[in-house]
């Protein structure tokens, strides 16, 4: 059995000590930090909260779902504002979804809308201005092609209900 003097026991303790006090005061620094970064995190998610654009795809109560299939989130933002291109549905998207994976979203999304707007799909794909190929939900487009005309007697009655075609000229 080793023997220790009572001064190097004492220096021992004393040099324990120092070295408790100084990892309380680094788990302090740390606790202190943690709720620097706690606020902070808050801040952020008011922000994200607070400042989303205008068609409200990304407002925190609009119904949307993170769960839903890419052909749901798809219908979810066409039916707020179509026609869109592709890029922009996915921007939408990871407005809802910051945490996403961008890539990941975007082959879900160029996938769905490749397979689902050929001749009878569900989307209808045309080309804006730019010759972007913009995507919208074939019954929006089925709407936006008619235009109902509802011919009334004089006295108010329907007598007869008009379907007008869309003109040819125009690719919207």
């Amino acid at each position: 059995m080793e023997y220790f003097s009572k001064q190097m026991i004492e220096m021992a303790m004393i040099n324990n000590n120092r070295r408790l006090e100084a990892i309380e005061d680094e788990i302090e620094a740390l606790r202190k930090e943690q709720i620097e970064t706690q606020k902070m995190n808050k801040v952020f998610k008011n922000y994200l909260a607070e400042n989303l654009h205008s068609h409200d795809p990304d407002a925190k109560d609009n119904g949307y779902n993170k769960n839903w299939t890419f052909e749901q989130k798809i219908d979810f933002i066409l039916n707020l504002k179509s026609p869109l291109p592709s890029r922009l549905i996915v921007d939408d998207i990871m407005k809802m979804e910051p945490l996403a994976d961008r890539s990941k979203i975007m082959r879900g999304v160029s996938s769905l809308l490749s397979i689902k707007s050929v001749a009878g799909g569900k989307y209808q794909k045309s080309q804006n201005e730019r010759n972007e190929n913009v995507f919208m939900l074939r019954s929006h487009q089925e709407e936006e092609e008619e235009e109902i005309e509802i011919i009334m007697d004089e006295s108010g009655n329907e007598t007869e209900v008009v379907i007008h075609p869309a003109d040819d000229d125009d690719p919207f």
